[in-house]
């Protein structure tokens, strides 16, 4: 009788750890993927503070996260003349095109309908300096529900395998 306790306990170890780091894979994975930052297609009030955050922190000592292709951008900007030649340069942009991916959005559509050229060409510029914060902080938003979607789902995993095998080996 004990061997067959013995022999039990080593067959739920056996299943329960597997089915756990399973589960915690596949809860990281969904948490990495959902948009934490987005609700209902728009920012979250919790995302916009963690941006200006973080915008404030690293422009108080001078440092600024500003990426060299978001830098070139700036300077590309000003010496565009017109909305549609604007509009263009923004839609071939690698910046633009990674946070529309990030936000599920149509960035240039949306800051290229301002009231004037002028009022576009600052939002863009705006734009380009904020997009490494925003992409900077997306990426904690999405760390952080990885983490708690995957200790979720794998500890939900983890003991509904030991159960199962606990009351189903039970004659």
């Amino acid at each position: 009788m004990a061997v067959g306790a013995v022999n039990n306990d080593n067959k739920q170890k056996s299943y329960v750890l597997p089915a756990t780091l399973l589960g915690v894979g596949v809860g990281a994975t969904a948490g990495y993927m959902s948009k934490p930052y987005l609700k209902n297609d728009e920012l979250t009030d919790s995302f916009r503070k963690a941006v200006k955050i973080v915008i404030e922190e690293d422009t108080k000592d001078g440092a600024k996260i500003i990426s060299k292709e978001a830098k070139a951008a700036l300077k590309d900007i000003d010496a565009i003349e017109n909305i549609e030649d604007l509009k263009r340069y923004a839609s071939e942009s690698k910046i633009v095109k990674k946070i529309n991916k990030l936000f599920n959005a149509d960035t240039v559509k949306e800051l290229s309908e301002q009231a004037s050229f002028e009022e576009a060409k600052k939002l863009f510029k705006t734009f380009f300096k904020g997009s490494d914060y925003m992409e900077t902080v997306a990426k904690l938003f999405k760390g952080k529900a990885a983490l708690l979607y995957g200790l979720v789902t794998g500890s939900v995993v983890g003991v509904g395998t030991y159960l199962v095998q606990k009351f189903s080996n039970k004659n």
